[in-house]
């Protein structure tokens, strides 16, 4: 640490708080487009988890429209996964009580799995 004193530091002047992948993405502002005249569902937040959600909603036939504070891409889920990564969240004695043996290991298999294929390690 410096001679300054803690609580004393001083940002670099160029720092961003942008992602690193966020520089070679081609960004375009989207129109903002017209509202349905009525949906089963609304979705808040256009990540991952809403994203998948309002796509299961729409494949089972329901009418859905996401709704978010920014343009696509902006979000946690472009910034720290959001709910995707190369591991599952529960770990092995959670699935186990919750779901049983059987049910635990073959998650668990399917995590190694998606590992080694994408990947190539477990």
């Amino acid at each position: 640490m410096s001679t300054q004193k803690r609580g004393q530091l001083k940002l670099a002047e160029d720092i961003s708080f942008d992602p690193w992948w966020w520089q070679a993405r081609n960004r375009t502002t989207l129109p903002e487009p017209d509202l349905p005249s009525s949906i089963d569902y609304a979705i808040i937040g256009g990540g991952y988890t809403g994203l998948s959600a309002a796509l299961t909603l729409a494949e089972a036939g329901a009418k859905v429209a996401v709704f978010d504070a920014a343009d696509p891409g902006d979000g946690a889920s472009t910034r720290n996964g959001g709910m995707v990564g190369n591991r599952i969240k529960p770990g092995f004695e959670y699935l186990l009580r919750k779901y049983g043996e059987k049910p635990a290991v073959a998650m668990l298999d399917e995590g190694r799995r998606w590992n080694r294929e994408h990947f190539g390690t477990e």
